[in-house]
């Protein structure tokens, strides 16, 4: 697989990234159906980016700074993950 499959201009920029985080030598060595099966599974485990409810914010404390995030939402997701032990 060449390298400038990265370059790909249907892969979003999400997964762009997450791709050059690979090494070049080793994405290189990488079938067709391997670099797609690895394409899949970081479009699929990628956040839903659309809440009905989203609240992002900041509250400095004395020592520190903190940030708070609410997000809330209908579930939409596919049930591909396992049971949590």
């Amino acid at each position: 697989m060449n390298a400038r499959a990265v370059e790909d201009p249907s892969l979003d920029n999400d997964t762009r990234d997450v791709l050059t985080q690979i090494e070049p030598d080793v994405l290189a060595s990488l079938a067709r159906h391997q670099f797609s099966a690895v394409r899949h599974a970081v479009e699929q485990a990628r956040p839903i980016t659309r809440h009905a409810i989203d609240i992002r914010g900041a509250i400095a404390l004395t020592v520190a700074r903190c940030y708070f995030v609410l997000l809330a939402g209908r579930h939409i997701r596919p049930e591909t993950r396992g049971p949590r032990d």
